[in-house]
C-alpha cells in the first residue's frame, strides 16, 4: 500500500513540475506575444512581397523575406513545441501536424507557382498543376480547421495562431494562383 501511494504522490509531483515548467510571469507572455507579433508582421510583409501580384506568373517570385520568415516563425513555434510536452514527454500533435503541413505546402506552392508558368500554353500540364493547386488549398483549409480551437497554456495558443496565419497565407495564394491560370 505504501509503495501505492509514493507511486501515485510521485505521478502527482510529476504533473505538478510539468505545469508549473509552462507557467509564465507576465513579462515573459507579453515578451511572447511581441515576438508572435513581430513574427506575424513579418509573414505579411514576405507574403506581399512574394506573391502580392496582379498576376502571379507574371515575372519572378521574390521568396527571400517569405522563406526567411515561414523559417523563423517554424523555428519559434518548434521551441514552443519542443518546450511544453505533457507529463510523459508527448509534444502537442496538432501544432506537429500543422507545422509539418505548412512546411510541405509552402515548398509545394512555391514549385508548382514556377512549374505553372511554364507550362501555361499546355493545357494537360496546366491541369495537373490546377489540381496540385487545390490539393494545397485543401490542405490549409484543413490546417486552419485543425487550428480553430484555443489553446493553453499561452505559448501554445501564440504558436497556434502563427500557424493558422501560415496556412490562411499559403491557402490564398493557392487559390488566388489558380485564378491567375486564366490570366495568362
Amino acid at each position: 500500500m505504501k509503495k501505492y501511494y509514493a507511486l501515485a504522490l510521485g505521478g502527482l509531483l510529476t504533473i505538478s513540475c510539468g505545469i508549473s515548467a509552462v507557467t509564465l510571469t507576465e513579462a515573459e507572455v507579453k515578451k511572447l506575444k511581441i515576438q508572435a507579433n513581430d513574427l506575424l508582421s513579418g509573414l505579411v510583409s514576405g507574403h506581399n512581397l512574394a506573391f502580392g501580384k496582379d498576376n502571379l506568373y507574371k515575372g519572378t517570385l521574390d521568396l527571400g523575406m517569405w522563406d526567411k520568415n515561414i523559417s523563423n516563425m517554424e523555428a519559434f513555434v518548434t521551441k514552443i513545441i519542443n518546450e511544453n510536452t505533457n507529463f510523459v514527454g508527448m509534444k502537442d500533435s496538432t501544432l506537429v501536424n500543422a507545422r509539418d503541413k505548412i512546411k510541405k505546402a509552402n515548398v509545394d506552392l512555391a514549385n508548382t507557382i514556377k512549374v505553372t508558368r511554364a507550362v501555361l500554353n499546355s493545357p494537360a500540364n496546366l491541369n495537373q498543376q490546377i489540381a496540385a493547386l487545390k490539393r494545397i488549398e485543401t490542405e490549409m483549409l484543413a490546417v486552419q480547421k485543425s487550428l480553430s480551437t484555443p489553446m493553453t497554456p499561452v505559448q501554445k495558443d501564440e504558436a497556434r495562431k502563427l500557424l493558422n496565419s501560415a496556412a490562411m497565407f499559403i491557402e490564398t495564394t493557392a487559390k488566388a494562383a489558380i485564378r491567375h491560370t486564366t490570366l495568362k
